[in-house]
């Protein structure tokens, strides 16, 4: 009994198998006889390269590929990052040509190659030079008449650059991205990234790539110092902050005022008053004790603190507060 058991569950198994297997059958000829449809998919090329070596010409980073097959694997297709990686570890330095095949792509079946936007790239393998050079800041925008920049410091002022021999030698300098300064005040700090966007082949280390320049100005921009600005006091964190008026609830901020020395251009500074310049320390809550509170302050955009007379003011909350 158990044997014809066995043998029944083993025929009644194959019977499935085989009627999964038509099914898949049946579905893959409904998908390949279904609408055919053509997509064009463009495709990296991850060219691996050994560390001494760099492509010197102007070898593009993706291909066009033109595909034609059944809409539901294409639509599959468009949505996935596909490559094409290109070994050249073993490669010399010299000219070689990259012929695109259409075996390079891992297609499903039914889907094919109609056309490739550049079937065969030259390729121009170089020795890799070091070289170390200066930055140059780049400026732009319009300073209004009378105020000039007088003096750029850059932190580092040089950076060492690395690619092919041929394109390395004819490297002076490497610029910033455009700089925009204002006439706010006359000194001013801007951390840049360096600009390679004319230079390909060339390459810096991600940790160079920014640099801290300073622009010193010279015109007609005013600085004049305001004794006495109050300090007034916010409860809570961040955005949750609120003000909260000190008189008669006995809080202490000591001190209670605060000297700024505001540099800024002419027509905002002649009517700039002490009231004008938003001054707080803040503490988290209103409960018992002594509290120290760096202070923080809001001023114009066009204005610039350029010294105070303290950063830290210490808050007595009294006990037994209302």
């Amino acid at each position: 009994m158990a044997s014809k058991a066995w043998r029944r569950a083993r025929r009644d198994t194959w019977i499935l198998r085989a009627a999964a297997f038509v099914i898949s059958i049946l579905l893959w000829i409904v998908v390949l006889g279904g609408e055919k449809n053509e997509v064009k998919k463009l495709v990296q090329i991850d060219y691996i390269l050994p560390r001494n070596l760099v492509i010197s010409n102007q070898a593009p980073a993706e291909v066009a590929f033109r595909l034609s097959g059944p809409s539901a694997f294409l639509k599959e297709i468009e949505e996935r990052r596909m490559s094409i990686p290109v070994d050249l570890t073993r490669e010399n330095v010299g000219d070689y040509e990259l012929r695109i095949r259409d075996e390079m792509l891992s297609l499903p079946l039914g889907v094919r190659v109609v056309s490739v936007s550049q079937s065969l790239i030259p390729l121009k393998l170089d020795r890799v030079q070091p070289k170390r050079v200066p930055i140059r800041a780049v400026f732009a925008g319009q300073l209004p008449d009378g105020i000039k920049i007088s003096r750029v410091t850059l932190n580092p002022s040089t950076v060492e650059v690395r690619g092919a021999v041929s394109r390395v030698s004819g490297i002076d300098a490497i610029p910033t991205e455009p700089i925009t300064p204002t006439a706010n005040s006359l000194r001013q700090d801007f951390d840049v990234k360096l600009s390679l966007q004319d230079m390909p082949g060339i390459s810096i280390e991600d940790q160079y790539r920014i640099v801290h320049v300073t622009a010193e100005l010279e015109g007609k921009v005013d600085q004049h110092r305001f004794s006495g600005v109050p300090i007034a006091l916010k409860v809570g964190s961040g955005r949750a902050a609120k003000f909260v008026p000190t008189d008669g609830l006995g809080i202490r901020i000591r001190p209670s005022t605060v000297t700024f020395v505001v540099q800024g251009p002419s027509h905002v500074m002649q009517n700039l008053k002490n009231t004008d310049i938003e001054v707080w320390a803040e503490i988290p809550s209103l409960k018992d004790g002594v509290y120290k509170s760096r202070l923080a302050w809001r001023l114009a955009p066009e204005l610039r603190v350029v010294n105070r007379s303290r950063d830290v003011v210490e808050i007595v909350v009294p006990p037994n507060l209302k």
